[in-house]
């Protein structure tokens, strides 16, 4: 038969047509459809979706019960459902839940488990809704761990290929430890150097090489050196090797042997202390090398010049092997080692023609720069540290973190890029057996890199992976995440203070004993003596027989005190005690020999904390207020200065400064806080309680210093005072030379300038670092310490525009400056003490015409010495002092041709020798004002350990539990328990009663946005109190006020829960005290709300059982009151009942005999607690709506609720039986509670009364009473009622005053036709009323429903204006306005409103028709 096909293209369902005439395109009915999602072809297609079947047994796959899925991911493109699994019902992490991740696949049936382990930390309470697959990862969120994902492929090969956080996270491994350059010598086994070489240099300065002549057969002390072949010096005593090029690689050898002596004019010119050779064949002719450089490498294939003038840093990252790459490493500080070790050279000559005469420091001042300040390293070994041993790499390169490779960076330091040296696979890594067992040694040889990294790379400090996430999706084949934690909340502050003071010696702190005797064996104590090192208390202990995980809990001196049972099989034999972390392991003079603090510059130091994935937190700054003196050392806070050196510093042996950080307290709390984002400690034992994945994992330094870009002035010389006068502003002006770059590095001000102008100002600040002397090279001159004061460069000019040379005929330039031949330009620099040398020359005027030998002179100045050489107008060339009689003649060696008063100048002829002088620029002041990254860092947890190891100090709180501070507790009672809480070290371990100095409760905040301080203030909230026996305990105070409760209010989950701060004092053994600041969290527990009676105060009350009521009309069924769980005494400060009615709800439902929901059904009208009134009951009025009138068992089910979770149900039953009920309006002039009321029976025949507001009001009712029984009538008497305290009336004069403040005689204002006039109170009424009232609330006032206003020129009920609502009224109040007048309007201004001032007075009431028709004629 025919076959019709239909597309459904029309997407369109019609059940309108029959169908045989359903048009193509439409469809007639569908079931078990859906609407595809597939990313394919199908997408939005129309197909049938399967019923539910069941396909996986949880229990048959995972061998475990009671599993519950919290998310799920149908992925159509592989036909495969994800499902995560959990046992995990709390908040808390359980190390013993069962998690899973399990796949299965709708085509093939298949099941699989994809991960598993409590370390997924799933729970019921997290539900997954953020699950996708991109590519072959499955990535998912669940707003309680951090963004995670997996590979499925290697998943599905092995269930336990995942089986940590590191492997799962979004955010990869933050490698936090920068890479070192030191490392044990392999020339000097035991010491340890820097890893910064020369190898291309053969000898060290000093040294040099020379060549052998021909074959030498045998060995010998005897060797012939031609002088031409030499290059450097052959100095006596140097070391002597040479290149063996007959091995293969060439190898350096040392032959043992030093230069005993050396004469070029000698046939044998070279002797050495021992015999050394033969030296035939392809060693003939053979170079020696005299002074040579042990690290010398022949071998070497980089590039020799590469780094020479760079200074380099070097980092690493990681790359992971789903191609993620992890953030950057610190930085190291700049591999750069000057030539010569940066010091100044100076060789004399020796009678060598081929030998170099070497004068650094006049090059110095020839050129202005020093030529060997350049980076004599070629090779550089970097250490990179591993985050894992070597041994957990597997032959293939797998490891625990999933790193598949190694980026090795480098960056110049004036270049923004970055760029990678090399990469390295960590099969390599493997195989490096140079690095320890946690390192990795790259040999890096001077090669350019191969590749620049993209410059967003460059600011991506972390991976931008939210801390949690809520919400997940895959956007353009990006992962997008929502409503998301991005950042942890850092400390306010740290406890450390800073020290700047020489580098300290090397130590990496590892102390190594020998077992004396077996005394202590089967306990934790072994007998020991010191052989090196001092020991770390808290540090791994390791030898033969050790129990696993020893660490040193104390050290007596001959006794070893650890917290392993040790069992010993010998004696005599080695421990060796390291530290935990390298933290107080000191190595910058060896790893950066030439590196220093700058001085005389101020430093800001922070501290940067990142959990294990790089989230990092801001920069945390010092708190601490006070220096601490540790060993004679005074430690400051987080900001200091270093000053430039004093006198008395060894110049020579000095080797730098370094900063230095105290930490007097840990860095953070153990554990996270979920309610303020603080992390805690990280904990990555997934079998402990306190795993702690996202907890603070490293800690990084550092620093922000502003003052940067400076200059050194390398000056020949600085003369201090005058060239003609040596004492003339001595110690006040010096002068110096500026010859090339120091022109530029002293600037003259060529801003304003006349076109004549010769002189110029200059404001340069400089600072003398090296001041010239008098002495010959190489001691010409010496360091300067200028403390904190610099001199000023005052006037920059040419020699003669300074010294007024044009001008004066008799001007002689002096030869104390440098180059005066070349009229240089001179800089007069402002001096607070002298710098520099006096000159040497001395002047003095001819007495007299001069035609001999023979001088007469007066005015001499300085001293004229023999042998000085004479310069002056007309004086001969080469002129010099034969004689001078010390007063009035001077004989010289040549006849002069002199006039009276020639200006002679007498100079000493070694004089014009010039010595370095240097001077340094002030620093440019950058307006970043930033914090840079120092290479220092490490683990957080490792230092807290070494902090509390070292004091003694406290850990944690043992013991803290809170679990009975509730709502419902009375005061004072503990909120930590009977046992309270004790104080516990850093392994966990009680610390004793008598090493405990103090413990101080310091604060106690409330946990909000802007949080509370409630301990130190004047009215406490909490006490600490001392139990003499270790433990303590916090209690509670009651409040003083009623400002504060213990109520778990309507914002209770913020404002009760608290943060504690404690500061805890202990002893270590030799009394020291340490302080700690330790961190608690505690929160208020809500207790079930109850139902009480209306008394007071309240009392507990059941629920009612049954409650039999008529059919007919609108019927109270019951009046409910309810409190919350708090306890009354505890929240009675001043008599009042404060709190117990705050934060209460009731809800109502109900159900008929067969219990299901009825409509219309029973209501509730809540009267809520009045928060200006804390005594306001808050009750419920349960009622059936006249609409409700089918009889029958109706059960009704009231809640009350409080502002937490807590509720207390009442269920009752009502019976609701036919009766013949009559409803009646009747009117009263009566008040609540005043007497006016009408007796009469109910429509369930039982006696009823009903009370009136007053007749101002014209209060209304509907009465309905059984049938048959006495009609009800109007009641009489009674008061008047109508505004609550605090509306405000409107005074005559324009000021306005509470109703319930208004006084007979009062002058209000009025209204009479529309114009305003004086209204004057004839009397104030109040009237009790202690119930609940109808109340309408408008323009900020609250009045009985009926009371008449004036509105468009006709009186009318409040009602008429606003919603009428009912609520507990305390008292009313009401005015009478011009009683004793007949033409009065008898009205007052309320809020706004023209109101009736009738008052109670009935006949003004009768008078005045403003109520109701029925009221009126009642009154009349």
């Amino acid at each position: 038969m025919g076959e019709v096909k239909n597309a459904f293209i029309k997407s369109k369902m019609n059940k309108d047509l029959d169908a045989r005439l359903l048009p193509s395109g439409e469809y007639r009915n569908a079931i078990n459809t859906q609407v595809s999602k597939s990313e394919g072809a199908g997408v939005g297609s129309l197909e049938n979706a399967l019923g539910n079947g069941l396909v996986v047994n949880f229990f048959t796959l995972t061998g475990i019960n009671g599993l519950t899925s919290i998310g799920s991911l149908a992925n159509e493109l592989n036909d495969t459902m994800y499902v995560f699994l959990t046992n995990n019902t709390v908040a808390a992490y359980d190390k013993d839940a069962k998690n899973f991740i399990i796949a299965y696949n709708t085509l093939t049936n298949a099941s699989s488990i994809l991960v598993q382990g409590a370390f997924l930390n799933f729970s019921t309470l997290n539900k997954i809704y953020g699950i996708n697959v991109l590519e072959n990862l499955l990535f998912w969120t669940d707003n309680r761990n951090q963004p995670r994902k997996i590979n499925l492929s290697r998943a599905l090969e092995s269930s336990t290929y995942y089986s940590i956080e590191d492997q799962i996270s979004v955010a990869k491994y933050n490698p936090y430890q920068s890479i070192e350059l030191y490392r044990e010598s392999d020339l000097a086994p035991g010491s340890y150097e820097t890893t910064l070489y020369d190898v291309v240099s053969k000898f060290y300065p000093g040294g040099g090489t020379g060549d052998i002549t021909g074959s030498v057969p045998n060995a010998t002390t005897l060797f012939t050196v031609p002088p031409n072949s030499v290059s450097g010096d052959i100095v006596v005593g140097a070391s002597i090797a040479y290149v063996d090029v007959s091995q293969n690689p060439p190898v350096l050898v040392n032959t043992g042997a030093i230069v005993s002596a050396y004469n070029p004019g000698n046939a044998t010119q070279l002797v050495t202390s021992t015999s050394i050779g033969p030296f035939t064949g392809q060693l003939a002719n053979l170079e020696l090398i005299f002074n040579y450089n042990k690290y010398f490498d022949p071998t070497y294939n980089g590039d020799p010049n590469f780094l020479e003038d760079k200074f380099v840093r070097f980092a690493y990252r990681f790359q992971f092997e789903d191609g993620e790459y992890s953030i950057f490493s610190p930085f190291t500080q700049t591999a750069f080692t000057p030539k010569q070790d940066g010091y100044f050279m100076y060789n004399q000559p020796i009678p060598n023609p081929f030998n170099i005469d070497v004068d650094d420091e006049s090059a110095a001042y020839r050129s202005t720069i020093v030529e060997f300040m350049e980076n004599k390293v070629n090779k550089t070994l970097l250490v990179i540290p591993l985050p894992f041993a070597k041994g957990e790499i597997t032959a293939t390169g797998i490891n625990p973190l999933r790193i598949i490779s190694i980026d090795i960076l480098y960056k110049e330091s004036d270049a923004l890029a970055v760029k990678v040296i090399d990469t390295v696979d960590m099969v390599a890594v493997k195989a490096d057996t140079v690095g320890d067992n946690n390192s990795y040694i790259y040999n890096y040889q001077s090669k350019k890199p191969f590749k620049t990294l993209p410059a967003d790379e460059l600011i991506r400090v972390y991976d931008k992976v939210p801390v949690k996430a809520f919400g997940q999706e895959i956007i353009s084949n990006r992962v997008v995440y929502s409503n998301f934690q991005d950042k942890h909340t850092p400390p306010a502050s740290l406890d450390y203070n800073l020290l700047i003071s020489e580098k300290s010696p090397f130590n990496l702190n590892v102390s190594t004993l020998n077992v004396t005797d077996l005394g202590g064996n089967g306990t934790t104590s072994i007998n020991a003596t010191i052989i090196a090192g001092n020991v770390i208390i808290g540090g791994d202990l390791t030898g033969a027989s050790i129990a696993a995980g020893s660490k040193i809990v104390s050290w007596s001196g001959s006794v070893l005190e650890t917290n392993k049972i040790q069992t010993l099989s010998a004696s005599n034999y080695t421990l060796t005690v390291k530290p935990v972390g390298d933290e107080i392991n000191t190595t910058s003079i060896t790893e950066y020999p030439n590196h220093s603090l700058k001085q005389n510059r101020n430093y800001q130091v922070g501290v940067v904390l990142s959990d294990k994935f790089g989230r990092s937190s801001s920069v945390i700054l010092s708190n601490s207020l006070t220096s601490i003196n540790v060993g004679g050392l005074q430690y400051v806070g987080s900001t200091i200065y270093s000053p430039y050196r004093a006198s008395g510093t060894d110049s020579y042996n000095w080797a730098g400064d370094s900063l230095k950080v105290l930490f007097n307290s840990v860095l953070s709390g153990q554990t996270a806080n979920t309610n303020t984002n603080e992390p805690g400690v990280y904990e990555g034992d997934t079998t402990s309680s306190l795993y702690n994945p996202l907890g603070w994992y490293s800690y990084k330094i550092v620093v922000k210093q502003t003052e940067q870009e400076y200059y050194n002035v390398y000056l020949p010389g600085v003369l201090a005072a005058y060239p003609r006068d040596n004492t003339l502003e001595l110690g006040k002006t010096s002068f110096a030379v500026l010859l090339n770059d120091n022109i530029n590095k002293v600037p003259r001000d060529l801003s304003e300038v006349g076109p004549q102008q010769k002189q110029f100002r200059s404001s340069v600040q400089l600072f003398g670092r090296v001041e010239n002397n008098s002495s010959a090279a190489p001691t010409a001159n010496s360091q300067y310490f200028p403390g904190r004061f610099s001199s000023t460069v005052s006037t920059i000019a040419t020699n003669n525009d300074l010294f007024n040379a044009d001008e004066d005929l008799q001007y002689i330039a002096t030869t104390d400056f440098y180059e005066i031949e070349s009229n240089p330009l001179i800089a007069k620099i402002s001096t607070r003490k002298k710098f520099g040398v006096v000159t040497t020359s001395s002047n003095a005027l001819t007495n007299g015409a001069v035609t001999t030998i023979t001088i007469a002179v007066d005015n001499v100045q300085g001293v004229i010495s023999q042998g000085d050489i004479v310069r002056g107008a007309d004086v001969a060339e080469n002129t010099i002092v034969v004689s001078y009689n010390g007063s009035s003649t001077v004989v010289v060696n040549k006849a002069q041709t002199l006039t009276d008063n020639t200006l002679l100048t007498f100079t000493p002829q070694n004089a014009n020798e010039f010595s370095l002088a240097v001077f340094e620029t002030t620093p440019v002041e950058s307006n970043l004002d930033i914090f840079w990254e120092s290479s220092s860092s490490g683990s957080v947890s490792e230092l807290n350990t070494l902090i509390l190891n070292e004091s003694n100090g406290a850990g944690s709180l043992g013991g803290w539990s809170t679990g009975t501070f509730t709502e419902a507790v009375s005061n004072p009672q503990s909120i930590t328990g009977a046992a309270g809480f004790t104080i516990l070290d850093a392994a966990g371990a009680t610390i004793p009663y008598a090493s405990i100095s103090s413990v101080t409760l310091t604060s106690v905040k409330t946990l909000e946005s802007t949080p509370v301080e409630v301990f130190a203030v004047a009215a406490p909230r909490f006490s600490l109190s001392d139990e003499g026996n270790g433990s303590y305990k916090v209690n509670t105070v009651a409040p003083s006020s009623n400002n504060f409760d213990w109520v778990y209010g309507i914002n209770g989950i913020q404002n009760k829960s608290f943060i504690f701060y404690f500061t805890v004092v202990t002893l270590d053994s030799a009394g020291a005290e340490f302080s700690a600041q330790l961190i608690e969290y505690a929160a208020l527990g809500n207790v079930n709300p109850a139902y009480v009676t209306n008394a007071n105060p309240p009392v507990a009350t059941t629920c009612p059982g049954t409650i039999n009521k008529g059919t007919t009309g609108d019927v109270v069924v019951g009046t409910f009151y309810g409190v919350n769980g708090a306890n009354i005494s505890q929240n009675t400060p001043t008599g009042s009942y404060l709190g117990i009615y705050e934060g209460l709800s009731f809800s109502i439902s109900t159900v008929d005999s067969s219990g299901s929901a009825v409509s219309p059904t029973f209501i509730q009208t809540t009267t809520n607690w009045n928060a200006s009134d804390p005594n306001t009951p808050f009750s419920c009025v349960v009622s059936k709506p006249a609409a409700f009138n089918t009889a029958g068992t109706y059960t009704v089910t009231l809640v009350l609720s409080d502002a937490g979770p807590a509720t207390s149900i009442c269920t009752f039953d009502v019976i609701l039986t036919e009766d013949g009920c009559i409803t009646v309006t009747r009117y009263s002039n009566n008040t609540y509670g005043g007497g006016a009321s009408v007796s009469y029976t109910d429509c369930n025949g039982n006696p009823a009364v009903e009370t009136w507001c007053a007749a101002c009001c014209g209060d209304d009712r509907q009465i309905s009473y059984l049938n048959g029984t006495t009609v009800p009538g109007n009641p009489t008497g009674g008061n008047t009622c109508c505004f609550i305290e605090g509306d405000e009336v409107e005074m005559y004069d324009g000021h306005f005053k509470s109703i319930d403040l208004i006084e007979v005689g009062d002058e209000v204002k009025s209204f009479k036709d529309s114009l305003i006039v004086k209204g004057v109170v004839t009397k104030a009424l109040k009237h009790i009323v202690n119930s609940d009232a109808k109340v309408v609330k408008i323009n900020g006032i609250t009045g009985e429903q009926n009371h008449p206003i004036f509105i468009n020129d006709e009186w009318v009920s409040l009602a008429s204006q606003g919603k009428v609502s009912e609520e507990y009224v305390k008292n009313f109040y009401n005015l009478e306005i011009d009683g004793d007048k007949k033409d009065s309007e008898h009205n007052y201004v309320i809020g706004g409103l023209i109101a009736s001032g009738l008052g109670d007075n009935v006949e003004l009431n009768k008078l005045h028709q403003r109520q109701p028709l029925e009221l009126t004629a009642h009154l009349k």
